[in-house]
Parts: C-alpha cells; structure tokens; sequence
C-alpha cells in the first residue's frame, strides 16, 4: 500500500481543521443571532448580511465588535452630525449602522475595494436606509462634503493611510469635523502620534486603547463559545476620538 505523501497528509489535516472551525463558527452564528442582526450595542438591531468584507463577522453579530468606543459612538451619534464620511467602509457596519440610529443625515461610505461597495450597498438595502457608496477616498471629496456640512463626522478605518489622509492642511474642513480614527503604528509607524500632533489644536483628542472582552457579555453561550464569538483577531489596537473645540467650530464659519 503506496503511504500518502507527509505534506499531502499536512494540507489534508489543515483543510478538515479549517473546515470544523468554519463550521463552528457557523453553528455559534446561529446560536448568538438566529435573525442575523447585531444583538447588543450602538447598531443593536442592524440586519447583517452573510459575508464580511475583512475582519469576522462573529463580533459584529454579538455587539462587542469595537468594543471600545461603544460609548464614543453613542457620544457622537447624540451631537447628530449632519453628514457621515466613512473612510474604508468594509462591508458597511458603522456607514448602516449610523444610518439607521440617523435617519435625516447623509451618509457617505469610501472603499477602495468592489466587493466592500457592493456588501455596503447590500446591506443598506437590507435595513432600508439610504447609504453613498463610493470608491477611493480624495482630499477634495472629502472637503467638498465637510464644506457642505455644519457638523461633519469621519470613520476613519484604513489601515495607515490615515497618516496621509487625516490631515487639515488638505482636508481645512477637518478641523471642524468630529473624528473616530483606528490608527496602525503596526503598518506606519508613529502615526498615532503625528495624528495628536496635527489635530491638536482644534480638536479635544481621546486616545483609547484595547481591553478583555469578558465571556459574561454572552452569557447565553458557554465560554468557549463566547471568546470564539468576540475574538476580532486583531493585534493591541488604539483608537482616537477627536472632537472639535469651540473655537474650531460652528462659530468660526466654514472653511
């Protein structure tokens, strides 16, 4: 009897391993959200859509996606920004989600890649809510639509081209905007620094950074479950929230 050859035996042992835990994570989808929507936090009640465009889809069902700045989001959908400019959409969680917590503002979601757009638009459709889908993200697109807004709020998540886009000097309408920024020190080094550097002076800056996500938020599921379910498989993370000063605001006029 010809033995299988060692690495077809490796590639036969990693595939049935892959395909248990899509399995599983399957069978926990269904268990955390048998209606496919999000179960706890700010988009608490957001229809999702099966596929995921980068980071998975678990967290997001369960409500702890981002944990973090759960209470940042609450914070800036209160001052009810009257345009929403998210910056590397992905599949649309936060552009749908802030589209149904704010029925009357105009949302606008950049993603450089087709299937994000086409998932965005999807899921827009999904929760019936009216969402911009764009492609590349310009300094120009983006002045344009702070200019035409008194409170403009960016989302701003793509992975170290914030270092270039992020930036007042090309974007004046920036400085009156509210901000939810994900830097990557891991891809460009020192960009949460130079960011607090270049907002500083018109913006109140909040630096928050990653913390353990207790398996009693999912207290329905047993614990492996649980940490199967919040696991966002992500390095230490940090986030900036900037708000605007008065002095930078409505007062001053637009830029």
């Amino acid at each position: 009897m010809v033995g299988i050859p060692a690495a077809h035996a490796a590639l036969a042992l990693t595939r049935g391993r892959y395909r248990d835990a899509v399995r599983r994570e399957r069978e926990i989808a269904r268990r955390l959200s048998p209606d496919q929507t999000v179960r706890q936090g700010p988009f608490a009640g957001l229809r999702y859509v099966t596929d995921v465009s980068v980071s998975p889809l678990l967290p997001k069902l369960a409500g702890t996606y981002e944990l973090e700045v759960a209470d940042a989001t609450e914070e800036l959908i209160a001052a009810t920004p009257d345009v929403v400019i998210d910056l590397g959409s992905a599949e649309g969680y936060y552009a749908v989600g802030l589209a149904r917590r704010l029925p009357e503002t105009r949302v606008v979601a950049f993603d450089t890649r087709r299937s994000a757009r086409w998932l965005t638009a999807r899921m827009a459709a999904a929760n019936g809510v009216r969402v911009e889908v764009r492609g590349t993200a310009t300094h120009s697109a983006i002045q344009e639509l702070c200019v035409g807004a008194d409170a403009p709020l960016v989302i701003c998540d793509i992975d170290g081209a914030e270092d270039t886009m992020i930036d007042p000097t090309r974007i004046p309408g920036l400085r009156r905007a509210a901000l939810l920024i994900e830097t990557h020190d891991a891809y460009v080094a020192g960009v949460t620094d130079r960011l607090v550097d270049r907002l500083s002076s018109t913006h109140e800056i909040q630096r928050i950074a990653m913390r353990s996500r207790p398996p009693e938020l999912l207290p329905d599921l047993p614990v492996d479950d649980a940490r199967t379910a919040m696991d966002e498989h992500r390095p230490d993370q940090l986030w900036l929230v900037a708000r605007p000063t008065r002095t930078s605001g409505r007062s001053r006029g637009r830029d």
